[in-house]
């Protein structure tokens, strides 16, 4: 994918964003969406010494990912997640209804 090419106009503001950098922004994501890729420079080898490699780690623990978490393209591991599909995010939701003097807790699972 070329990246696209930015503009010269200046933001007024009121207007919004214009088409292209909307793309721009739409590009930029795309390239943060992937995980990074094993670095082969010299500068690598100096300051992690010769033949040593880079692993991906998790963005909460810093512990080395996982291959479910890997293959996944995920950027936290399955102890973060709970154990759960990585694919798969569960969110809770606590309703609190009072009826009266009763106070009704509700929770409700939402996935997303």
């Amino acid at each position: 994918m070329v990246p696209p090419v930015a503009s010269d106009e200046k933001y007024v503001p009121g207007r919004g964003t214009d088409r292209a950098a909307r793309e721009r922004l739409k590009y930029r994501e795309g390239l943060d969406a992937e995980l990074p890729k094993e670095d082969d420079s010299k500068q690598t080898d100096i300051l992690l010494g010769n033949g040593a490699k880079k692993v991906a780690r998790c963005g909460k623990c810093t512990r080395p990912l996982d291959d479910v978490a890997l293959q996944a393209k995920q950027f936290v591991c399955s102890r973060c997640t709970g154990g759960l599909d990585p694919s798969i995010v569960a969110a809770a939701v606590v309703v609190v209804v009072i009826v009266g003097v009763v106070v009704v807790v509700v929770v409700v699972v939402v996935v997303v």
